[in-house]
């Protein structure tokens, strides 16, 4: 018999009805029909809103309106359906697009100036996945909130780093310069923290979900960092594994970022009583 081995959907949250928040510089929802960002253009603040390319940021329409200059990101909007855009109105805190950056893909850059925002509320129970990298020198929080004191990623220094109003984990490995997926869940009475797929924390010591997102630094020009954000996505529920990896996986195989192994769900067509162990590896570069 022949038999065909596939993962999950490429489109981060397709067939996951509990996003309630889902930015970044690709389409995230295959159904999704909106625009992806608003950028403002340097010389003269004249500000456009642009979609997609397929599945991919419509970048050559970007760098056609750009015409040499730099642009700024004044929103991010929200492909989740649910309105949650992510905003910076002032010019000197807007981060800087970049058409080429991570695997050849576009990015936005942030310095320690700069940071966007939301103040939505998603408690718990929570997931959050979302991937980044921090750049220097500046290194503190990442990805973090408007209203309360929560962090995932990266804090003071060091990765594997989250606190959701109490220490679910306080790393403690020297941040590089290296891109992650960090991913996040709790159910109001336990939290799992994960970096690329694998899971590094499994505690009650904090459950808070964030009050407002803010890509980058804390509660406006506090704790910031040097960084580039790729997708941010936040879902209401506690994710199960296939559907958490579905999310995860779908940054790391865009970005090139090696996602862990132990939650890989896989589909055997066809079906058949016979016991296979698979083992697949994928290299880090």
């Amino acid at each position: 018999s022949t038999y065909n081995w596939s993962s999950n959907s490429s489109n981060a949250i397709d067939g996951i009805n509990s996003a309630r928040l889902a930015v970044g510089l690709r389409k995230l929802r295959s159904a999704y029909s909106g625009f992806a960002l608003q950028l403002r253009k340097s010389s003269n603040n004249d500000t456009l809103s642009f979609g997609f390319s397929g599945n991919d940021l419509d970048v050559a329409a970007i760098n056609l309106w750009l015409n040499g200059d730099d642009g700024y990101c004044t929103v991010l909007y929200d492909q989740s359906g649910y309105g949650n855009n992510v905003i910076q109105s002032s010019s000197g805190n807007q981060p800087k697009f970049i058409a080429s950056g991570i695997n050849g893909k576009p990015v936005l850059r942030f310095n320690s100036s700069q940071y966007m925002f939301n103040n939505t509320n998603f408690a718990s129970p929570f997931t959050v996945v979302y991937g980044a990298r921090q750049t220097g020198p500046a290194r503190f929080r990442v990805l973090s909130s408007r209203n309360n004191n929560w962090l995932l990623g990266w804090w003071g220094g060091v990765r594997r780093a989250a606190y959701f109003e109490g220490w679910v984990s306080t790393g403690p490995i020297t941040a590089d310069n290296n891109s992650y997926v960090y991913s996040a869940t709790s159910n109001g009475s336990n939290s799992q923290f994960y970096e690329n797929g694998l899971l590094l924390s499994n505690n009650s010591n904090g459950t808070s979900g964030p009050n407002g997102i803010q890509l980058n630094g804390w509660q406006g020009l506090n704790e910031m960092s040097d960084c580039e954000f790729l997708d941010v996505t936040v879902f209401n529920t506690v994710l199960s594994p296939s559907d958490r990896f579905q999310a995860e996986n779908s940054i790391g195989t865009y970005y090139n970022i090696a996602i862990g192994l132990n939650v890989n769900p896989l589909v055997v067509s066809p079906s058949s009583t016979t016991t296979y162990t698979v083992k697949i590896g994928r290299a880090h570069v």
